[in-house]
């Protein structure tokens, strides 16, 4: 994982063809934080995943694998960072 890594200068990026990106507050550990991704589509986009050979996966590498072996795929959405996996039952996590 990187370390001290800034984000591109905004101007710097360009576009991608039928791909449409969204950003939200969903404060889902900290809030004031933009940690929600959706990544809209074209129809007719391909898209391809690589995943995890662990034993465990956590619940939406399942779900995506699912819908991506239907063969289309609209949109992804991006919790961020990665809210959406499994954690050690060693390590719980307070409830609120």
């Amino acid at each position: 994982m990187p370390v001290n890594l800034s984000a591109p200068d905004p101007a710097s990026l360009l576009p991608v063809p039928g791909v449409a990106l969204g950003i939200a507050e969903a404060n889902i550990r900290k809030p004031g934080r933009k940690d929600l991704l959706v990544i809209k589509l074209a129809d007719g986009a391909r898209v391809a995943g690589v995943f995890t050979q662990n034993r465990f996966c956590a619940a939406p590498v399942v779900v995506t694998r699912e819908h991506l072996s239907l063969g289309s795929l609209s949109s992804l959405v991006k919790l961020s960072p990665d809210e959406s996996r499994g954690r050690a039952a060693a390590e719980p996590e307070p409830l609120a």
